[in-house]
């Protein structure tokens, strides 16, 4: 969007310089029609281009070209510092405009909608619809701790879904419990789960497939990310998103949040 929005204002940079051209050739007198419709409109497109940028300078003297097309003084000398003051605001305005620039390996993760990022658990895991998008967002503009911070948000809703399909019981609710404490139970559980009859090859499966995420994350990461003890680097969040979409994606085969299974 601000790259178009960017293309139209040069666009229109360039429709009032060539409106600039045409009040000089026309020196001494007024502009002619056939350069203040085209003028017009190019301040019109200026107008609404400019304004999602707040770009208030710009704003202000476009207003002025404009009052100043509306009277009888539109002589070259007096349309030239017009516009040569709009090209200016235009200037000075995107010198304070900061962008920031997002390359093509990461802009997906940015660009693309979180629920293509995360296909089949996005509508199973509606609470954590603001940390995926983050967690994408965060890491795509370079934010790396930010990144892994938004995705452990995911992960929990996965953490606690997991917990209560085991029928896991903690000494607190689930979401007071430390996480280290909990993927503890989980593992205690599968590990009783699969020296019990009666479970199927998938389901084991599953659960082993689960653990190994969820053992990624107490070793890693939960810890240190919800006591803000160290900072992450690309390759490191890079691998935590990375797990972090794998782990909700597995879960999602069999899991989902309560409220959505209710």
């Amino acid at each position: 969007m601000i790259q178009a929005l960017l293309g139209d204002v040069v666009h229109g940079l360039h429709t009032v310089e060539w409106a600039f051209c045409e009040c000089q050739g026309a020196f001494p007198g007024e502009v002619p029609a056939s350069v203040e419709g085209p003028l017009r409109r190019a301040l019109k497109l200026l107008s609404e281009c400019t304004a999602p940028l707040m770009m208030s300078r710009t704003q202000s003297r476009i207003l002025r070209v404009e009052a100043q097309l509306d009277t009888d003084a539109k002589s070259y000398p007096a349309m030239m510092h017009q516009l040569v003051a709009l090209r200016e605001a235009i200037e000075d305005d995107l010198n304070e405009t900061l962008l920031l620039y997002v390359g093509p390996a990461k802009a997906k993760y940015f660009l693309d909608e979180p629920a293509t990022i995360f296909p089949n658990s996005w509508p199973k895991f509606p609470s954590a619809h603001d940390d995926m998008t983050e967690a994408a967002r965060c890491y795509a503009c370079g934010r790396h701790t930010a990144a892994v911070y938004h995705c452990v948000g995911v992960m929990q809703y996965g953490l606690y879904a997991l917990a209560q399909h085991l029928g896991v019981q903690t000494k607190k609710p689930l979401e007071y419990e430390n996480w280290r404490n909990i993927v503890d139970v989980i593992e205690k559980k599968i590990g009783e789960y699969e020296n019990q009859q009666g479970h199927s090859r998938q389901e084991l499966e599953f659960l082993a497939g689960a653990a190994s995420h969820f053992r990624f994350v107490k070793d890693s990461l939960r810890n240190d990310v919800g006591h803000i003890r160290r900072s992450y680097d690309e390759g490191q969040a890079h691998s935590v998103f990375t797990h972090t979409v794998e782990l909700l994606e597995h879960l999602a085969t069999r899991l989902e949040e309560p409220s959505v299974a209710e």
